[in-house]
């Protein structure tokens, strides 16, 4: 590689070569990127430096925002990263911001994130917008080469469709019509069969089925489109 080089042959452990930069009348040093020696023969860690007080001047160590090591990995907040990517808020919550301010009020995919092998994308969290104030989150998975949505979860209406999911806000799919208000809709068929087993391995309640109002019906049973009976309450009863 060419271009500017710059050496410090006192190369031990802990040294440094750094470009510094400052815009201060007193020259108080107020940034740095360097290179800190951290193994032989000048391996090192690249490391960049901030200093956020009026009247300081920057220390290499204590002023550290940012680091990436030599093998890779990068540390925001932190020396010593443990993944790829590593965020250390500190005090403060460590909240990562994707914002796509084109997206107007159509919609959209907003943002997300994909995972990858070496040829496919195995699976993706897309967020995607209903208009300027509504969205929804989305769960996609591979297989046999196809991605497709596995999961969505409605924060407009607290709702968790599991199975075959469509539209933007509702699920309609065989007949069977599952409106916002619901909190859990699975939509089976296909390779699962349709059946849902809920189970508890010990002695505990296995499910509650809660209705906030104080009658109507708590479970309607559906076969083929039509209604076929239901399990209701009146009052307390």
């Amino acid at each position: 590689a060419e271009g500017l080089f710059i050496n410090n042959k006192q190369n031990s452990t802990g040294n440094n070569a750094s470009l510094i930069f400052s815009n201060d009348s007193g020259e108080r040093k107020k940034a740095a990127v360097a290179l800190i020696d951290t193994g032989n023969y000048g391996t090192g860690d690249l490391v960049f430096s901030l200093d956020g007080a009026d009247s300081g001047s920057l220390n290499l160590t204590t002023d550290e925002k940012m680091r990436i090591t030599n093998s890779g990995s990068v540390g925001i907040g932190t020396s010593s990263p443990a993944q790829k990517l590593h965020i250390d808020g500190g005090s403060n919550d460590p909240i990562i911001m994707l914002q796509r301010s084109g997206a107007g009020d159509a919609p959209i995919d907003i943002s997300g994130i994909q995972f990858k092998n070496s040829a496919n994308v195995l699976a993706s969290i897309l967020v995607r917008s209903v208009d300027i104030n509504d969205g929804f989150i989305k769960f996609l998975s591979m297989k046999a080469g196809t991605l497709t949505e596995r999961q969505r979860f409605n924060a407009n209406t607290a709702s968790v469709y599991i199975g075959r999911v469509g539209g933007e806000v509702s699920v309609a799919s065989d007949n069977r019509t599952f409106s916002e208000g619901v909190g859990v809709t699975l939509a089976g068929g296909g390779e699962g069969g349709g059946s849902y087993n809920i189970f508890t391995a010990d002695n505990t309640t296995t499910m509650y089925i809660g209705r906030q109002a104080s009658d109507g019906n708590i479970i309607d049973f559906r076969q083929d489109g039509s209604n076929e009976g239901s399990i209701s309450v009146s009052g307390s009863t």
